[in-house]
């Protein structure tokens, strides 16, 4: 797939992995961070964006840790009281507390 982005398209890619935690399940999370190593490399030389998401839940701490270091930036989102929030990290402009989602 991504070989057919770089030859067939010459234009900016967006490509969506939902979700990481299913690769987790199967796999170590340093065989992961090698799969991200090559997919993000390969979407950023075509100057595309890379979205993907994870349950933080279900992995151990230093996992998910090992996973967002490839990241660039890292939106969060919770519910507290039956509201939505999110927090987002990366952007040195940007406010890094919980923000409601109204």
């Amino acid at each position: 797939m991504l070989s057919k982005i770089e030859n067939d398209y010459k234009k900016k890619c967006f490509l969506l992995l939902d979700s990481l935690s299913t690769l987790l399940i199967y796999s170590t999370s340093a065989t992961v961070g090698r799969f991200l190593q090559v997919i993000i490399g390969r979407v950023k030389k075509n100057k595309g964006s890379f979205l993907a998401t994870i349950e933080k839940k279900m992995h151990e701490e230093k996992d998910i840790i090992t996973i967002q270091h490839f990241m660039d930036s890292l939106i969060e989102m919770k519910i507290s009281k039956n509201k939505q929030y999110y927090k987002y990290t990366g952007v040195s402009n940007f406010s890094k507390k919980w923000i409601e989602i109204k």
